[in-house]
């Protein structure tokens, strides 16, 4: 984030960005909870965030995940390769489709 190099190439594009762009950085899986509909800005507790992922991870691994080895293990993937796309599809649906969804469903007990 402070390199010469970060510096130099913002420099460059200087002209190209909007000055009142506020950026925010993320140091945690935060981002799976942040929902742009949701107009109130709210304070997530650490706890919260790990109980929900735990268990929708569990879910996953215990149906989807499962699902797909078995399915792929039958084409004679390799078990390297099981695992790639297993964990592939977990973060992605994780990502793109079930943490939104659960965000807004668990709104209150969140913040």
């Amino acid at each position: 984030m402070r390199s010469d190099v970060r510096s130099s190439r913002l420099a460059l594009g200087e002209g190209l960005f909007d000055q009142a762009v506020r950026r925010e950085r993320m140091i945690g899986i935060e981002f799976w909870f942040q929902d742009e509909g949701l107009l109130k800005k709210f304070r997530l507790s650490k706890w919260k965030m790990a109980l929900v992922s735990g268990v929708i991870i569990l879910v996953l691994l215990n149906t989807i995940i499962v699902w797909l080895s078995t399915a792929l293990s039958r084409l004679h993937f390799a078990p390297w390769m099981i695992s790639f796309l297993s964990v592939g599809v977990l973060i992605s649906l994780m990502t793109w489709i079930i943490m939104p969804w659960i965000t807004r469903i668990l709104f209150n007990f969140l913040r």
